[in-house]
C-alpha cells in the first residue's frame, strides 16, 4: 500500500491530556471522532487560513484528504488540546451536528469504501516514469523556445514559452497536492521549480489560495476562485453582494465575455508576478523560488541578447501563459451553481455537484495537464492525476446511486458553457447600480 492510502486506514489520533481546553467558542473542529481546539493554531497553519472554513464543523474528510501523505500533520494534530467526542457535553454535541452533512452519511460511507478499494488496488501509487516524462517535456519545450527566440522568432517563441510555462503550471499544481512522487519534500521542490521557472510565481502562495478553493468549491465568501471582482463576475449575485462591487463599472462587466480572455487572465498573472507572490516570498523567507525566477530572467536575456529584449519576451510569454492556464481552469467550475456563504455541504457533494468533468481523451488529458477529471481530483486530491480518467465510471456510479448528477461534457461544450456564463452575467451589469445586498 502506498503513502496515498494513509487517509483510509488512518486511526484517530489519540488525544493527550491538556490543562487547557477552551471549547466554549467555535474555535474547534471535529476530526476522526475527536474534537480539537485550534484557537491558537489557526494562525500558524502552514496551509493558510483555509482552516477557518472548517471551524465548528466535522473536518474529517478535508483533513484526511489534504494530509494523506503527511506524518507531520498527525504529529501537529496530536499536540493540540483535544477531547474524544464521547466527552463532549450533550448540549455542545447537539450544536456540532450538521444536518446536511449527516444526511449524506450513507454517501460518505460509500465514498470511504470506494477510496479504500482504490488504495488497495494501488491507484494512489505514484509513477516516477510518468513524472520524469512530464518534467522532460517541460524542459524540452523550453529548449525549443530558446532556439526560436534566439533566432529572432519573437511571436512563435513567446507563444511557445507561454505554453511551456502553462505546462509547468500543471506540474506545480500536482506538486502542491503532493501527488507527483509520493515524497512530500521532493514534490514541494518540484513545485517550486515548475512554478518558479515556468510562471515566475511561488508555490506556497499558490497553495494558500488554491486550497481554499479545493476545500469549498463554488462556496461564496470562501472559494478564492469566486472572489474575482472587480475584474470579472462569474455569478450574478457577485454584482450585488461582492465587497468590491463599487470598484467595478457596469461597462466593464458588460465587456467581460471578451475582456476575460484577452485581458483579465493575463492581468491576474502580472499581478501575481510583480506583487502578490514576491510579497509572499519575502514574508516567508523563501530563498529557493527567487533563484528560479532569476534563472527564467537569465533565460530570456540570453535568448534576446539584451536586458530590455529579454524582459519584453518574458512579459509576452506570461501573457500567453495566463490565458492558457486561467481559461482552462475556468472550464470545470465557473458555470456551476454556487453555495451561499452561510451554507455547508459534505465533501462528496462539494466535488460532485459543483464541479464538471471534461471528457477524457488523449489530447484533452494532455492539453489540460491531466486535470480534466475535476470531480475525481476534488474527491481524491493526492491521487496522481493521470490515473483519474480510469476511475470515472466508478465515481459516476457512486454519484448516481445517491441521486447526484455526475456532470461531464466535451471540451468545446465546456468552453461554450463558460463563455455563456460570462455573457449571461454581463447582461445583468445594471445590478451594480443597486444597493449592496448581504449574503445569506
Amino acid at each position: 500500500m502506498g503513502k496515498g492510502g494513509n487517509a483510509t486506514t488512518r486511526q484517530a489520533v489519540v488525544p493527550e491530556p491538556t490543562s487547557r481546553k477552551s471549547f466554549e467558542t467555535q474555535e474547534w473542529m471535529l476530526i476522526n471522532g475527536i474534537q480539537y481546539d485550534v484557537q491558537q493554531f489557526k494562525r500558524k497553519h502552514p496551509g493558510g487560513n483555509v482552516l477557518k472554513y472548517m471551524l465548528g464543523k466535522d473536518a474529517t474528510h478535508v483533513y484526511n484528504e489534504f494530509h494523506a501523505r503527511s506524518k507531520k500533520a498527525d504529529l501537529v494534530l496530536k499536540s493540540l488540546p483535544s477531547r474524544p467526542v464521547s466527552e463532549v457535553p450533550a448540549s455542545v454535541a447537539e450544536e456540532m451536528k450538521d444536518k446536511k452533512v449527516e444526511a449524506d452519511a450513507a454517501l460518505l460511507a460509500d465514498y470511504d469504501k470506494l477510496r479504500a478499494e482504490l488504495v488497495a488496488e494501488g491507484v494512489f501509487e505514484p509513477n516516477l516514469t510518468h513524472v520524469a516524462y512530464r518534467i522532460a517535456e517541460f524542459i524540452a519545450i523550453f529548449a525549443g523556445t530558446f532556439y526560436l527566440l534566439s533566432k529572432g522568432h519573437f511571436w512563435m517563441g513567446t507563444l511557445a514559452a507561454g505554453y511551456s510555462g502553462g505546462r509547468g503550471g500543471w506540474i506545480q499544481h500536482e506538486g502542491g497536492h503532493l501527488s507527483l512522487t509520493g515524497n512530500t519534500k521532493l514534490d514541494k521542490q518540484l513545485q517550486k521549480f515548475s512554478i518558479g521557472f515556468g510562471l515566475m510565481c511561488a508555490g506556497g502562495m499558490w497553495n494558500h489560495m488554491h486550497f481554499k478553493h479545493h476545500a469549498t468549491p463554488q462556496h461564496e465568501g470562501k472559494d478564492m476562485d469566486l472572489d474575482t471582482m472587480p475584474l470579472v463576475a462569474f455569478y450574478k449575485e457577485a454584482l450585488t453582494r461582492s465587497p468590491r462591487r463599487k470598484m467595478a463599472s457596469a461597462a466593464w462587466v458588460a465587456m467581460q465575455p471578451i475582456s476575460y480572455i484577452i485581458f483579465t487572465c493575463s492581468a491576474v498573472t502580472y499581478f501575481w508576478n510583480v506583487y502578490l507572490h514576491p510579497r509572499f516570498v519575502i514574508r516567508t523567507k523563501d530563498f529557493v523560488t527567487p533563484f528560479w525566477w532569476g534563472m527564467r530572467i537569465a533565460f530570456h536575456v540570453a535568448a534576446a541578447g539584451s536586458w530590455m529584449g529579454g524582459l519584453k519576451q518574458l512579459a509576452m510569454s506570461m501573457y500567453f501563459a495566463g490565458i492558457y492556464l486561467f481559461w482552462n481552469f475556468s472550464l470545470s467550475h465557473t458555470h456551476t451553481p454556487i453555495i451561499e456563504e452561510s451554507d455547508h455541504v459534505s465533501w462528496v457533494r462539494y466535488a460532485v455537484s459543483h464541479t464538471v468533468n471534461i471528457n477524457p481523451s488523449w489530447w484533452c488529458n494532455h492539453w489540460m495537464g491531466y486535470l480534466n477529471c475535476q470531480i475525481e481530483h476534488h474527491l481524491f486530491p493526492t491521487m496522481p492525476q493521470y490515473r483519474q480518467p480510469a476511475i470515472t465510471h466508478r465515481v459516476k456510479a457512486l454519484a448516481e446511486k445517491h441521486g447526484l448528477k455526475y456532470n461531464t461534457m466535451s471540451y468545446w461544450e465546456a468552453c461554450k458553457a463558460t463563455w455563456m456564463n460570462l455573457f449571461n452575467v454581463a447582461r445583468e451589469a445594471h445590478l451594480l447600480k443597486q444597493p449592496r445586498q448581504k449574503t445569506n
